[in-house]
């Protein structure tokens, strides 16, 4: 019904079609292991842990989703990263200055904001690339933060090692002593939103 925003393809309109997809996504162990969230996100990820533990069916699912859901998905709220960042920053890892602004700087980029420029062209040129290896910098716009699909398992993969080095590293500091450790912590916070 697409009134109520869900599309049927043709080639699961079939009782016996529908049958198979639920067997080839298993999905009822799956959702005894969601967790409700605070906004409305889809099933894949309503799971706060993600769903690394399922044998990667959200990378099956992921390869399911037309274009405009995953791009749905891919949207970040700029007023939640931003608030998300600074929990990040200052009350999880108690980063100092240098190492908070090497993480905003990330966000500053994508929200338009005007920074000084610091280093050298080419350092500078390599920073753009990696944030635009992750995001739509053009696109991010109108308090909206906007992920490319195609890097988003690289995201969450980021995310899910980063969990798996604090939980083996009691150590509650971090450091981000450049821009793309900075970005790389801004990745870990993004991996959380997604």
């Amino acid at each position: 019904d697409e009134a109520s925003g869900y599309v049927l393809k043709r080639q699961l309109a079939s009782p016996k079609a529908l049958e198979d997809a639920c067997a080839k996504f298993p999905l009822q162990e799956w959702r005894k292991n969601c967790q409700p969230m605070e906004r409305e996100r889809c099933p894949m990820h309503t799971n706060s842990q993600h769903i690394f533990n399922s044998a990667d069916l959200w990378e099956d699912m992921w390869a399911e989703m037309a274009m405009s859901q995953k791009s749905s998905i891919c949207t970040i709220s700029a007023e939640e990263l931003h608030d998300k960042l600074w929990q990040h920053c200052t009350d999880k890892h108690h980063l100092c200055k240098d190492c908070r602004n090497n993480v905003t700087w990330a966000f500053d980029k994508l929200t338009k904001r005007d920074l000084p420029p610091v280093g050298t062209e080419a350092e500078q040129e390599a920073e753009l690339a990696s944030l635009q290896a992750y995001f739509d910098i053009e696109q991010s716009k109108h308090g909206a933060i906007c992920v490319h699909a195609s890097a988003l398992p690289t995201i969450l993969y980021h995310y899910e090692d980063t969990l798996a080095e604090e939980s083996e590293n009691s150590s509650k500091g971090r450091h981000a002593p450049n821009r793309q450790a900075g970005l790389s912590e801004m990745l870990c916070v993004g991996g959380r939103l997604l």
